[in-house]
Parts: C-alpha cells; structure tokens; sequence
C-alpha cells in the first residue's frame, strides 16, 4: 500500500477502516516505514513520524489510539513523552508500547514507571507487533 507523503519525516499510510489508529514514532526512516506497513496490511491506519516533537502534533491532529513509541525519539525522552500524554485530558486513554533494541530491566523499569504499557524489544516480528497493539486496544476497551 502506498504511503501519503506529508513531508521528509512523516506519512500517512491508509488502510480500510478499521477500529483503531496507531502512531508509529521512530528516528529510523526504514523502521518506522517498516511497521507502519505492517499495521497497515492488518487493516490499521498508521501514521508514521520520526521524532517525540512530530508525535505529539500527530496527535493532536489524528487521535490515534496506540502509539509505538521508538527509546530514540528525541527530544523528549519516552517517559517524558508518556507523562505529558497522562497530564492532557484528550490523551489519556491513548496506549503506549515502548520499542527499544535496549532489552534490559533499567529500560523496561523507566517505560513502567512512566505508565507505558508494553516494553516490545526490538527486532519484532510482524505477529509480535500485531500482537502488541491488539492487546493493548483489548485493554483499552
């Protein structure tokens, strides 16, 4: 599916409707492209943006329901970034998964104490990702 080009660093994939939006925040070009072309063949709408400051506009603009946040998505720290999205009343249903090739306890420590749902270690597979959001909406609902 071809993606929407909205600038360098971010995209909008479109996908038959579907219950949820996901936004996929990644510093990596082929990554973040990547995942959001796997969320998109499941049926997801996906937007695809390279740091924390084009996330939160993303949100603002989109409501996406989860967000696959990337450990480097500067500026802001994840934790910083969940926190913020915990204190705007419009955002606090929206779940976190925390992606990082950081696979170890401090890591996974600092995305649960921040309130991030779900730690996804990087490399993932496209069931594990798929996986991820699903529950992650389950939850929500």
């Amino acid at each position: 599916m071809a993606a929407l080009k909205a600038g360098p660093d971010k995209s909008v994939v479109p996908a038959p409707v579907r219950a949820a939006t996901v936004l996929v925040v990644d510093d990596n070009g082929a990554l973040r492209q990547t995942a959001a072309a796997m969320l998109a063949a499941d049926g997801r709408a996906c937007i695809a943006v390279a740091d924390s400051i084009a996330a939160l506009c993303a949100l603002v603009e989109h409501q996406p329901q989860v967000v696959l946040l990337d450990a480097d998505c500067g500026p802001l720290q994840p934790w910083q970034f969940a926190r913020l999205l915990q204190q705007h009343p419009a955002h606090k249903a929206t779940r976190l998964v925390y992606t990082s090739t950081r696979d170890d306890v401090i890591e996974r420590a600092k995305a649960l104490a921040a309130g991030i749902e779900q730690f996804l270690p990087k490399p993932f597979t496209t069931e594990e990702l798929l996986a991820a959001v699903a529950g992650q909406l389950a939850s929500a609902a």
